[in-house]
């Protein structure tokens, strides 16, 4: 769409002109169509100079922004709405389109490609029109170092309203030009840099220019909560996390790239300025090392425990493959240093009984607890735990070593009357007569998170949706139960399998 003012004008009257029988808004509203001799349109014409403006831009609202970004040859990037038509009615109308595309929904996001190369007038108009709603920006295909001023454009066009910027692989791209593009955004919460320079060991953001990139794009969007840059095989604690005080998380992940050897132990200083500098930071972030990268060790625990982290810090999440070469030693270091941590995932494989009861000594205030895949947990454990802490939220992985009982020792806990959530992954014993069950025996469970195993998918998927039953089967009406119950706790039932399902008979 060619979306001058001229061209669009014109589009106007021979959208509102073309189909005598067509009743859509920018036909019936329009005032320049009156003298065609249709009554309606007349009558329409002359009412729309006496709607409020309030009333005008609700319909505005109310009509629908369709974008693509692919697919449709090589300049397929365009947006369908009969916005455009309405917007040239008339002035009290182009002010009502300009007020309601800045709450649109579906001007909210904008994927900068291909066409800013080949069709850049193409995009500016975009942002001169809907730009006002765009809160999230993914640049792509070598915008930002290849066509600057276009993206410069761009941005400066929106009128600093992003809240997100995705820059994507983008080879060319400088920490110069990131800076000026923050600089045009300063609402940014969340900014992701990923892919600049790793092609090219000498082009885009090098090594040496992570702290003039963090430090310029802190100062130009101060208002960052979630941030990722290129690290060069350390961690994002380790090289810009200090420059950004409102951080949320801290993510202690280091990546492995080609360009560069694996990285030595960890560098403990940057990790004390982080954890001192980001006052906001709650979390931390454990993902499974590469090859030749540090594992999470006592003294980096150590070190996080004298920091002003050990105030703040309620959530340590290992991820679901994170080493199991983790330590026992280090995981009961955190749990001790850390008085306010109440979440905690572990990482896969840890100990039997000795490591889960002195876990429970360490921090016997946590009230969210996941057991890491393939862990080494029995039914014993289980039933530790759930007497010994007051847990709202439990997670259990594939390839545990408790049994379906379980099920009844939740229930027989505290835990059973404490538990708000709860996520069992690919269990092969939990069935739907379990799940039931341990929905029924813990009263303020409201949400449930889970992912089958595929026995227990293929079974109950074939028994809630056997076509051959004329009256609802018993797993059908267990299904439903499950789900009226949670959803009558304010709760919902979550499932990748069961989605269709859960949609099917909520």
């Amino acid at each position: 769409f060619d979306l001058s003012d001229s061209t669009l004008f014109a589009r106007g009257n021979a959208c509102a002109c073309s189909c005598p029988n067509t009743y859509n808004m920018a036909e019936l509203l329009c005032p320049t169509n009156t003298k065609k001799g249709c009554r309606r349109r007349a009558v329409a014409g002359n009412m729309a100079e006496f709607i409020p403006q309030e009333v005008m831009v609700i319909i505005a609202s109310c009509i629908p922004v369709s974008l693509w970004f692919e697919g449709r040859g090589p300049d397929a990037q365009g947006v369908e709405t009969k916005l455009l038509p309405l917007r040239c009615a008339s002035k009290a109308w182009r002010a009502a389109v300009a007020v309601a595309v800045k709450d649109h929904p579906g001007c909210g996001y904008y994927v900068l490609g291909a066409s800013c190369a080949s069709r850049p007038e193409r995009v500016l108009d975009y942002a001169r029109v809907f730009g006002g709603g765009c809160r999230r920006l993914t640049i792509t295909e070598n915008c930002v170092g290849t066509c600057f001023p276009i993206c410069r454009a761009f941005v400066e066009t929106l009128g600093g309203g992003l809240v997100s910027l995705d820059i994507h692989f983008d080879r060319d791209a400088t920490a110069t030009q990131i800076i000026e593009l923050g600089r045009l955004c300063p609402r940014l919460t969340k900014l992701h840099v990923e892919g600049c320079g790793y092609d090219d060991w000498e082009a885009g953001i090098t090594e040496e220019d992570i702290d003039e990139l963090a430090a310029g794009v802190s100062a130009a969007c101060p208002l960052l909560e979630k941030v990722v840059l290129p690290t060069w095989g350390y961690s994002p604690v380790e090289t810009y996390a200090m420059h950004f005080p409102k951080l949320r998380c801290l993510n202690f992940t280091r990546e492995e790239h080609q360009a560069y050897e694996p990285p030595g132990p960890w560098l403990l200083d940057k990790v004390e300025a982080s954890a001192n500098a980001c006052l906001n930071a709650t979390e931390c972030y454990f993902d499974e090392p590469d090859v030749g990268a540090p594992l999470p060790d006592l003294p980096l625990a150590e070190t996080l425990a004298r920091t002003s982290l050990r105030s703040r810090l309620t959530r340590i999440e290992f991820s679901p493959t994170a080493d199991e070469r983790v330590s026992d030693e280090t995981l009961l270091c955190l749990a001790r240093g850390l008085p306010a941590l109440r979440d905690l995932n572990l990482p896969s494989e840890r100990r039997g009984l000795d490591f889960h009861k002195a876990l429970c000594r360490a921090r016997p205030e946590l009230t969210r607890l996941g057991l890491g895949w393939d862990s080494r947990a029995n039914d014993a454990c289980v039933r530790h735990i759930c007497e010994q802490l007051r847990l709202e939220s439990i997670q259990l992985d594939s390839g545990s070593a408790c049994t379906a009982a379980i099920v009844d020792i939740i229930i027989a806990s505290p835990c059973g009357r404490t538990l708000r959530e709860a996520e069992f992954n690919y269990i092969s014993f939990m069935n739907l007569a379990k799940t039931l069950r341990l929905v029924r025996g813990c009263p303020n469970l409201s949400v449930l998170r889970w992912g089958l195993s595929e026995h227990v998918f293929r079974k109950l998927y074939g028994d809630v949706t056997a076509p051959y039953r004329n009256v609802p089967g018993t797993s059908l009406l267990s299904f439903r139960n499950l789900i009226s119950i949670l959803r009558s706790r304010g709760g919902r039932l979550e499932s990748y399998e069961l989605q269709g399902l859960i949609k099917k008979h909520s």
